[in-house]
């Protein structure tokens, strides 16, 4: 039964929550107000710059190993020569993985850093 009423509780409070943020004012309804400061944010902003880096490591990764593979089956190396190829490889990805982490850890400290100031400002 406990369980009922914890549901019942968070469909009022979400209904609550919803309708709240229904309410108009001069400048438009309080949901619109709150996605354009989100959008505009500063956070925003990072998350984008780290997810096209993230997505421009990927393909720089994705056209190296590729360039690797090729010129390895061209020449049709020795069994040990592939395996080095391939260890440099996965070293390769494993310092643009570390990077990546590197950057995402940056990103998301900043909007940590940013949400704690707009919430010493509320």
């Amino acid at each position: 039964m406990d369980e009922a009423r914890f549901v019942l509780k968070c469909f009022l409070f979400a209904a609550l929550l919803i309708t709240l943020s229904q309410l108009k004012t001069k400048t438009g309804t309080i949901e619109t107000q709150i996605q354009a400061t989100l959008v505009s944010s500063e956070t925003a902003s990072l998350v984008n710059k780290v997810a096209d880096g993230g997505v421009k490591a990927i393909r720089d990764l994705g056209s190296y190993l590729r360039s690797k593979i090729s010129a390895g089956i061209q020449g049709a190396p020795a069994k040990e020569e592939v395996q080095e190829k391939a260890e440099a490889a996965v070293a390769d990805t494993k310092k643009a993985i570390q990077k990546i982490e590197a950057s995402v850890k940056t990103a998301v400290t900043t909007a940590e850093d940013e949400l704690e100031e707009a919430e010493e400002i509320e």
